[in-house]
């Protein structure tokens, strides 16, 4: 994590050395951010007024995408899409829960399509049936998440959070990055990204340009560490080898010179 930071930091500070109109940009947008974002404590009044402003938790006509089936020579499906009715809007409860639409009535519609097929080099057109999911009836609640090692589930709104705040908002001061909620990392936005031509491979985590060597990924910081690690405790044994040698040459010239004088006294 230190060393990603190191990093992360070193490469915003030559890219604002090298390029003194980013910085500008950046304040200018930090300046409009904080003439946007009101600092005034919401009253009890204004809660009320956005909470009655939310959109109802109930089935809504949806655009759902229809699925190619698995057969490698079904080239489409027509039509590719189909309006059923699905579980949308918005729930707040009294103890400050901002809970999620779930269904808790399903069924299934059909739906008549046509695949179109590759038959002998021609496409022909196949007449089949869709299942698609419909939902009848919803309720605010949260679904089962499973949360990845670099999350923790946040109750109130029915979602996994990154554990590590201080890395997205560190993230979200470069003009150039966005965060990951999924990955809980920073990244080049897509319209950074770029081609690199026979040698270089594109940086889209620290630079955001193209640099020599194989992709760096978000594990190259955790095998540094663990290379330093391992050549701090081969420094170390090395050194505690020496010492142990030194000590016990040491101990043999006492040895000698205790048994030099138990054979020839001097007094």
């Amino acid at each position: 994590m230190f060393m990603s930071m190191a990093v992360l930091g070193l490469t915003t500070y030559a890219l604002l050395v090298t390029h003194p109109s980013i910085l500008s940009s950046v304040v200018q947008s930090r300046q409009s951010l904080n003439t946007m974002v009101s600092s005034e404590t919401c009253s009890q009044e204004d809660k009320q007024l956005v909470w009655q402003s939310l959109p109802e938790c109930q089935p809504r006509n949806t655009l759902v995408k229809i699925p190619l089936p698995k057969n490698p020579n079904i080239l489409q499906v027509v039509p590719s899409q189909v309006e059923v009715a699905r579980c949308a809007g918005s729930c707040h409860s009294d103890d400050g829960l901002y809970q999620r639409c779930v269904a808790m009535g399903l069924l299934n519609t059909s739906v008549p399509v046509l695949y179109e097929e590759l038959v002998d080099g021609g496409v022909q057109e196949v007449c089949g049936v869709v299942e698609v999911e419909t939902h009848t009836s919803c309720r605010c609640g949260c679904e089962e998440v499973e949360c990845s090692s670099l999350q923790v589930y946040d109750r109130r709104m029915c979602q996994c959070r990154c554990r590590d705040n201080g890395a997205r908002g560190q993230c979200l001061v470069q003009y150039n990055k966005m965060w990951d909620p999924e990955q809980c990392q920073c990244q080049c936005r897509p319209e950074e990204w770029k081609e690199c031509s026979t040698g270089l491979s594109y940086d889209g985590i620290y630079s955001c340009q193209c640099l020599p060597g194989p992709p760096i990924s978000a594990a190259t910081p955790l095998m540094v560490c663990l290379g330093v690690l391992v050549v701090v405790l081969l420094i170390t044994s090395v050194s505690l080898y020496l010492q142990f040698r030194r000590t016990k040459q040491r101990l043999l010239e006492i040895n000698k010179s205790l048994h030099a004088e138990r054979l020839f006294p001097t007094e």
